[in-house]
């Protein structure tokens, strides 16, 4: 172990915030419970945090919640972008919420969801304005949770898609979601992050294997990001249809990065 990954895990040790991996999977034909598309479920701060809700993780979240004894509503939900894989579960969570309100019969639930405006899942949700509190999120978003500051950076994908950023005290985690490619934008974002959480794209060199203006190379993402001073990455998004080795393969020897597991949590400050 080098001396880099012994720095940041002794830091890592003064934090309680962890991420847990409801879902990790880019879309695919397989079954959808055992390969939910994304969503990450923040703990250790005062309101629980899920990044992107894709199709298979609302179960999760449910039964994440449930063990934990926390109630919906102390949840701020993210959504990167408009695609099924990152939102779609928004869908079956309106209707558990409209069920829930009407059995509580309280006017006064809602539920905080930060997205992009330019997508049909914020025209969707703001047709349920007795459920959800929206919030549009651009560059030029901010907003605290505790001391903990959450903004915003476009990255280069089809559709308007965005990297999360939460910061306290000069450390940052960074979940890019979606990419093309690591832009020089998204590179100055991520500069120094303790902990980036990326979309894995793709391990194959052949471009063939790539949709254009979707997913990026997995060498070229992990590289960009290593000369950007990021110390330690958490590769996800992965296609269920390639196996743990065909990722791995491609990862440096010499740097601190992980391929992500469904159920596993990992400390991000």
């Amino acid at each position: 172990m080098n001396l880099e990954k012994i720095i940041f895990k002794e830091e890592y040790k003064l934090s309680e915030i962890k991420i847990k991996v409801l879902g990790n999977y880019a879309p695919n034909l397989r079954s959808i419970k055992n390969y939910p598309c994304s969503g990450y479920y923040i703990k250790g701060l005062k309101k629980i945090v899920v990044l992107d809700l894709g199709m298979g993780v609302l179960p999760r979240l449910l039964k994440e919640l449930s063990t934990n004894n926390k109630d919906i509503y102390d949840v701020v939900i993210i959504l990167s972008h408009n695609h099924i894989d990152h939102s779609f579960d928004m869908i079956p969570l309106s209707m558990y919420l409209l069920v829930k309100k009407a059995l509580k019969r309280n006017k006064n639930t809602h539920l905080k969801v930060y997205l992009p405006k330019r997508s049909l899942m914020y025209t969707y949700i703001k047709i349920f304005s007795k459920i959800f509190d929206v919030y549009i999120i651009n560059e030029d978003t901010t907003f605290f949770i505790d001391e903990y500051k959450f903004s915003f950076c476009q990255t280069e994908h089809r559709g308007e898609c965005y990297a999360t950023k939460i910061e306290k005290n000069d450390i940052n985690f960074i979940y890019t979601s979606d990419m093309a490619y690591v832009s020089r934008k998204l590179k100055q974002f991520c500069q120094n992050s303790i902990c980036t959480l990326i979309d894995s794209g793709h391990p194959n060199k052949d471009s063939a294997k790539t949709l254009p203006g979707y997913h990026g190379k997995t060498q070229d993402v992990i590289e960009d990001l290593i000369d950007c001073g990021v110390k330690r990455i958490l590769a996800s998004h992965i296609k269920a249809s390639l196996k743990e080795e065909d990722y791995l393969k491609v990862f440096p020897n010499d740097y601190d990065v992980l391929l992500t597991k469904i159920d596993d949590e990992y400390k991000i400050f």
